[in-house]
């Protein structure tokens, strides 16, 4: 090569093509010679050339003249963008590292295992090569006026020895996280025996795992053995067996009625008020993992005859058909007020707009028999607190008609053109229709029912012109009125109007509720679970 030309164009020559450095010679190539491994070294040996230039002596000087000219390339090659720091290193077999120049022995040196090294950098995630100088050990170097240098705390004088310094602080970080990890180990080990002291089959502790004791049972389940549903799991499990969700003073009331009768919550109003907890709350007693519990459809658990698809009962007198509930326009959405029935017709009576309102009110009936009761006082002031943290329930829609059970009807309607569009009034009162039915029922023989028939039949007819022009308002309205009035004669007309109704404003969950309701209506069973 030294007999070669010089290259013409110099530091600037692409060097590109192979054949161009058999024909021509470039001096800074031959200047040194600079490896992907070798930066480590080049740092060094610049830094103590920097400081041999300013030395007093000429002969320094010269000397350390040659050693400036090959940093500058180095300094060249060392701004060479480097991977990103905080970059995790995946675990791969370590790089081969070239022997070349006069520090093949020092590159020789004898690395930890891979494994070591990869959990190493998984731990300090900010150094980005196994081995070598890291960025804090640069920052390390300190510059020093006579040409040497301190790493550590330790004054070195050569390139050689700066590097070798530097790596020995890498090799040391490693040991000593390896020792942390053993460290650890042994810490987890230790505990694992203390514990075995208190439990006799402890877990097995694995590495960087703290040893699990079982948790200790509250002094609750201590005095009461029976386990409740918790709220979230019974919200779910109420929606797809009541095909309703329950308001929050629902689970409030639940709440009270725990810290009456911790052993028996859905008791606890019995000695104030004579009322049980039924219905959904069953739910949260976890009777519906009984063996009966997967036969039954839990929508007619506690349904009375008289009760409409939009009610729920959720409380029930322990010595008649009294009940209480809820009742809602759209299964989609929470009910909008509580009323009761006594079981034995379809009057309907409005207690308020959430299950507290209406226990205060019926406090304060019980209160002015008698005014002097502790434990009705006790419960009203309860009741109160809680109905003072409650939000105001969603406000209901407007009623446009009062069917026979009396709680209201509410569905979408629009006006256009002046004219109200998705309930249309029924030909006749509540009155002349109770006298249509009435009529019907007290028929004797088959024509005259038939002739009886055909009054009703002109009002179904009606419907389905109603029906046609999206009035869908007023079938629901005959239908609640036929299936309020009771006669199982005229089931059919129910099971006709009723779910198509429903299906057509969009609530088939209370279509579902109707039909099966009509093939299991009862005055006697209403508890599904006995």
């Amino acid at each position: 090569m030294p007999n070669l030309p010089l290259c013409k164009y110099g530091d600037s020559c692409f060097r590109k093509n192979a054949d161009h450095f058999r024909e021509y010679r470039h001096p800074s190539t031959e200047a040194t010679t600079v490896t992907t491994k070798d930066n480590l070294l080049q740092r060094a040996t610049t830094v103590t050339s920097q400081q041999q230039k300013h030395s007093s002596t000429h002969t320094h000087s010269t000397a350390s003249s040659s050693v400036v000219t090959g940093g500058a390339v180095k300094r060249a090659r060392l701004n060479e963008p480097k991977p990103s720091s905080n970059k995790k290193i995946k675990q791969t077999a370590p790089r081969s590292i070239p022997t070349v120049g006069p520090m093949d022995a020092f590159f020789k040196v004898t690395k930890p295992p891979a494994k070591e090294v990869v959990r190493h950098f998984e731990v300090d995630n900010q150094r980005s090569e196994p081995l070598g100088i890291s960025d804090e050990s640069r920052n390390s170097l300190v510059e020093r006026a006579d040409g040497e240098a301190i790493v550590d705390d330790k004054v070195v004088d050569g390139p050689e020895d700066i590097l070798d310094a530097a790596t020995d602080r890498e090799l040391s970080g490693i040991v000593m996280d390896k020792n942390l990890t053993e460290t650890v180990d042994t810490n987890a080990s230790e505990l694992a025996q203390q514990n075995s002291t208190h439990s006799p089959d402890p877990p097995p502790v694995t590495k960087h795992q703290v040893p699990v004791t079982s948790p200790q049972v509250s002094s609750f389940f201590h005095r009461n053995p029976q386990t409740f549903t918790s709220e979230c799991d019974s919200k779910l499990e109420i929606k797809s067996r009541f095909l309703v969700d329950m308001p929050e003073d629902f689970y409030a009331l639940w709440r009270l009625c725990r810290r009456m009768n911790q052993s028996s919550p859905h008791r606890a109003l019995i000695g104030c008020l004579g009322l049980e907890l039924v219905g959904p709350y069953h739910i949260l007693l976890g009777k519906h993992k009984s063996s009966t519990a997967d036969s039954i459809d839990w929508f007619l658990h506690y349904r009375y005859y008289y009760d409409p698809p939009e009610f729920v009962t959720i409380l029930a007198d322990t010595d008649s058909l009294f009940h209480i509930g809820y009742f809602r326009d759209d299964p989609k959405n929470l009910p909008s007020l509580v009323g009761s029935n006594s079981g034995k017709d379809f009057h309907f009576t409005k207690l308020g707009c959430d299950i507290i309102t209406a226990l205060i009110s019926m406090v304060n009936e019980k209160l002015k028999e008698k005014e002097k009761d502790k434990h009705l006082s006790r419960l009203k002031a309860e009741l109160r607190n809680i109905a003072n943290g409650l939000e105001s329930p969603q406000s209901r829609g407007k009623v446009i008609a009062r069917p026979l059970h009396g709680l209201g009807l509410v569905v979408p309607t629009r006006y256009y053109q002046g004219e109200q569009w998705g309930y249309r009034e029924l030909p006749v009162t509540n009155q002349q229709l109770l006298r249509i039915l009435n009529n019907l029922e007290d028929s004797e023989s088959t024509e005259e029912k038939r002739r009886r028939f055909s009054k009703l039949q002109e009002v179904i007819t009606l419907v389905q012109y109603a029906n046609d022009e999206t009035d869908f308002g007023m079938g629901l309205e005959l239908g609640l009125d036929v299936f309020c009035f009771g006669s199982t004669n005229l089931h059919k007309v129910v099971a006709h109007l009723l779910p198509m109704a429903y299906n057509f404003l969009d609530r088939p969950e209370f279509a579902r509720i109707i039909e099966a309701h009509l093939e299991r209506r009862s005055k006697n069973r209403v508890d599904l679970l006995r």
